[in-house]
């Protein structure tokens, strides 16, 4: 609210009332002068036109989708991917996108252009990848590729999930990879999370309309907790790679 009403520093703005509240909520002040009220809307609009927003709703098909990603990409800052689901985007190629896409997808040959360049940006950044042993399994398991929208891949054969998944113990490839022992979070309701220290995109699911949704994260409080949260996994949540490779293959 600024220094001239910090001792309410909480307001709530209709057409007709002002409440301005302290800052524990315990007092307040109640007013429907128009004159205040036309005053604390002009200070509303001052900080609305001076305030980052939290989140951004992500728009648009699925090339323009992956267009923000390589964006986001674009900055010189370690990042750390965050989804229990293995991220097999950095091991793909163009072969095998080739191969799985869906045949019949309108404008495929430019997806698998935006694709591979995507997946090409991705191979060189500095990302650290977490994911969860249950969901390296249940890839193998069933072939699910969780960075796509199903009706837009078939299922890879066992044999290519298999190699898909010894890619990601290639760092050249893969960057680095920590497997955690347990999941954090549900792999049924499962978040994709990419972060840097200056922004972010979170991907969700929404299984009753089949699609996923992403969110722009921009500001800096929220970006700084995803990023912290990341930076600071106790590695004692981690296999080690000899570990993983013994449940994995065997």
């Amino acid at each position: 609210m600024g220094r001239n009403f910090s001792v309410f520093p909480y307001m709530i703005l209709t057409s007709k009332y002002v409440c301005m509240l302290s800052d524990d909520l315990q007092d307040g002040y109640l007013s429907n002068d128009l004159e205040l009220i036309k005053m604390m809307k002009e200070r509303f609009e001052k900080y609305r036109r001076r305030a980052h927003r939290l989140v951004e709703n992500v728009q648009g098909e699925i090339e323009q989708q992956y267009m923000i990603m390589g964006m986001l990409m674009a900055n010189p800052y370690p990042k750390y991917a965050f989804h229990m689901s293995p991220c097999m985007m950095a091991v793909l190629d163009r072969e095998l996108i080739e191969k799985y896409l869906v045949p019949q997808l309108p404008q495929r040959e430019e997806l698998v252009e935006v694709l591979c360049e995507y997946i090409s940006n991705l191979q060189k950044q500095d990302m650290t990848y977490v994911c969860s042993m249950e969901g390296i399994l249940q890839f193998i398991e069933t072939g699910i590729i969780s960075e796509f929208p199903k009706e837009m891949y078939q299922l890879p054969d066992k044999e290519d999930r298999m190699e898909l998944v010894k890619r990601l113990f290639d760092e050249e490839k893969a960057g680095k990879v920590h497997i955690l022992k347990k999941n954090i979070g549900d792999l049924k309701a499962e978040l994709y999370l990419c972060i840097t220290p200056e922004s972010g995109l979170l991907r969700f699911a929404v299984p009753s309309k089949n699609v996923l949704k992403d969110i722009s994260l921009e500001e800096s409080g929220l970006v700084s907790v995803f990023y912290d949260f990341c930076e600071n996994l106790s590695p004692e949540l981690f296999y080690s790679e000899e570990e993983a490779k013994r449940i994995i293959f065997g």
